[in-house]
């Protein structure tokens, strides 16, 4: 049933002042609208499009609210012209060029093939953008190794992070073009003449041009039709702000850091910035030196174990892929060192804050593998347990599959394919990282124990676990510390099961009072991975010749 409108009604509806108002404000706020296409179940439909223009550009652009570049153009292509009786063919890498740059290349297949929309290839390298294939956005990786959204593909509509836009435009010194056309009709007993007062011709308002135009429709209806041609054309800002090299960004922050008490225990404090610390050539000596220790509680080390695909986290280094590292202290369990001049240096300055919040005083030492490497320069093998137990479970791996053929774990896949790198001596004493950590260790010790290859050689027993064949296996080889290891190994499972299912009862806290005996949670892991530790050095003995 058709629902007509009065006259003023249907006037308010032709105006599209909320769409002008969306034209005229793309482009200003966190996000730019660069494509879209709609067509609503009533009598509404539109499109968005964007474009970049060479600075001699703009007075042309601003003539027309017309689209300089349709949805489809910016590709390459021939042109011809007539010139001594004869066609002449020229290719063009961009056939609306050489003064309008697409931002989308819509690839229309013409319903043979899913249209395809493609982003400047020159804008993603340029912004170095990255392409998640499973929903085809694009993410900007900072220098910390972060991922931002940056480009969004959402329904028919195609949005980007306007800094991003931003940026590559004082990079390449181009105009953004940002293109609408909105179409609007109505069912009125009214005139078209009743409606004249609503056109407007070409005109500049500010940073846009606009286009409306009222007629009837045509399609022999009391119908009546508004479009509304909207175009806003953006200068870019001064090429010094792109953040691109040789024009950086200017965020880089330098906090300062507690690297020492005064006579009356109140933190001293000192930046981190490279250039303002002292060294061994002269360089401020009334500053703190550069290879000042600065401390920190071992849980700032947590946001890098936990995302491990990312960050690792490894005896005395710290590194984000290839983009960054920083040399660590991570020798004693109780507190990470890092000198006051590599968190300047080293650290990205998204990440100083975050270190900051875990900085405490000297009340620690350095450790005596990080001072022998750092300044005697000498090879030094790590103290801290955690460190050992990594070491020895690779190790083992390697040797049993040089002397077996095989290797004594199987290869941790899906979620548990970095557990090596996760596990550790707890960052602090609560149920859930120690309950964590207690899980990591079960799954590498017991649950990944390679069963088909140990079982291989033995009478089969039905429903025999995995520590129960290795005990077999063990025996069948004289292995002198049966009773140790495999009890070690029980012991893991058991308080698997029963602590992480019930620390929240009382049962179950003095089960684990019990299994402390008196040693706090990371003492406790740390004992377990002294005696893993062991385990691994004696079975890596054994000879499958005798």
């Amino acid at each position: 049933m058709e629902i007509k409108l009065g006259h003023d009604e249907a006037a308010d509806a032709l105006r599209q002042a909320d769409e002008r108002m969306a034209s005229q404000t793309n482009g200003s706020g966190p996000w730019t609208v660069i494509y879209d296409s709609w067509h609503d179940s009533g009598d509404r439909s539109g499109g968005r499009f964007a474009a970049f223009s060479a600075p001699s550009y703009h007075d042309r652009a601003m003539q027309s609210a017309g689209w300089d570049m349709s949805v489809g153009g910016g590709f390459p292509g021939f042109s011809q012209h007539h010139e001594g009786g004869e066609w002449v063919s020229t290719y063009h890498r961009n056939v609306d060029g050489p003064d309008l740059e697409p931002l989308v290349l819509v690839q229309e297949m013409h319903g043979a093939a899913p249209d395809a929309y493609l982003i400047s290839e020159e804008f993603r390298l340029l912004m170095h953008l990255w392409e998640d294939k499973a929903t085809g956005n694009y993410y900007s990786i900072g220098d910390d190794g972060s991922k931002e959204l940056a480009i969004e593909f959402a329904g028919r509509q195609i949005r980007v992070r306007t800094p991003l836009l931003r940026r590559y435009q004082a990079a390449r010194q181009l105009d953004l073009l940002l293109f609408s056309d909105t179409h609007v009709a109505v069912d009125t007993d009214e005139k078209p003449e009743a409606f004249a007062n609503l056109n407007e011709e070409d005109h500049v308002e500010k940073d846009s041009v606009i286009f409306i135009g009222v007629g009837g429709t045509g399609l022999g209806r009391n119908q009546i039709h508004s479009r509304l041609l909207a175009k806003r054309v953006l200068p870019p800002p001064p090429q010094e702000q792109c953040g691109i090299w040789p024009w950086e960004r200017e965020d880089e922050a330098y906090p300062a850091f507690v690297i020492d008490e005064d006579e009356n225990g109140r933190p001293v404090k000192f930046t981190c910035e490279e250039d303002k610390l002292a060294n061994y050539f002269g360089k401020n000596p009334e500053a703190p030196h550069y290879l000042t220790p600065v401390f920190f509680k071992p849980e700032v080390l947590k946001r890098y174990y936990d995302d491990p695909t990312l960050y690792s986290v490894s005896d005395g280094r710290l590194s984000c892929g290839h983009l960054w590292g920083v040399q660590i202290d991570n020798g004693n369990p109780a507190a990470v060192m890092v000198f006051l001049g590599d968190i300047g240096r080293d650290i990205p300055s998204s990440h100083r804050d975050h270190w900051r919040a875990y900085n405490i005083p000297p009340v620690s030492k350095m450790s005596k593998s990080a001072f022998r490497r750092s300044f005697l320069a000498q090879f030094a093998e790590t103290e801290n347990p955690e460190h050992l137990f990594k070491n020895a479970y690779l190790a083992i791996q390697r040797a049993w599959t040089e002397n077996w053929g095989w290797g004594l774990y199987r290869e941790a896949e899906g979620g548990d394919a970095e557990l090596i790198s996760r596990v550790r001596i707890p960052l602090n004493d609560t149920d859930t990282e120690f309950e964590a950590q207690l899980l990591s260790l079960a799954k590498l010790l017991v649950d990944l124990l390679n069963e088909p290859a140990i079982a291989a050689g033995l009478p089969s027993i039905k429903d025999e676990k995995g520590i129960s064949k290795l005990k077999r296996f063990l025996e069948a080889h004289g292995y002198a510390h049966i009773d140790r290891d495999i009890g070690l190994l029980r012991r893991i499972q058991s308080l698997r099961s029963r602590i992480a299912a019930h620390t929240s009862g009382s049962s179950g806290q003095a089960f684990l009072a019990k299994e402390l005996d008196g040693l706090s949670k990371p003492d406790f892991i740390e004992k377990l991975m002294r005696e893993a530790t062991q385990m691994f050095a004696d079975v890596s003995e054994l000879d499958p010749d005798e």
